[in-house]
């Protein structure tokens, strides 16, 4: 019986270091977008969430992508419907980094800032939240 549950111990602990690992590298992304980006005065708010939503997009694509071909020599055969979902859902996770900026930008846009002004809150959270994880 303790065997079961240092495995499962372990497999909490990979877990954790993956949500982790996501949310440092999402969070990275996420904020050079915002600091390499120059158009943010010319942007209506729709338009930023697009700028901000659109490279984790991109990531999550290209982790499916490399998981899918990962599996192919795991599993000796193509991934099934039911593998391909479960490659899809464990990977849209990254999607989860943008929520805390895309409602920091919601939050500080109707509370009547600019969205540059905005922008340069999001840039600094970055670190700070790269400070929590």
């Amino acid at each position: 019986m303790p065997q079961p549950q240092r495995y499962s111990a372990r497999s909490r602990s990979a877990a954790r270091r993956d949500a982790i690992d996501r949310a440092v590298y999402g969070t990275i992304v996420v904020t050079s977008v915002l600091v390499v980006y120059d158009g943010w005065p010319h942007l209506k708010l729709g338009d930023a969430i697009v700028v901000i939503l659109g490279p984790m997009v991109a990531i999550v694509i290209g982790h499916v992508f490399a998981a899918s071909v990962a599996a192919y020599p795991e599993l000796g055969r193509r991934p099934r419907r039911s593998e391909l979902l479960h490659i899809v859902r464990r990977e849209s996770r990254f999607l989860l980094v943008c929520v805390p900026q895309q409602v920091l930008l919601l939050t500080l846009t109707l509370a009547r800032f600019g969205l540059s002004h905005t922008v340069r809150v999001l840039i600094w959270t970055g670190p700070v939240s790269l400070g929590f994880w």
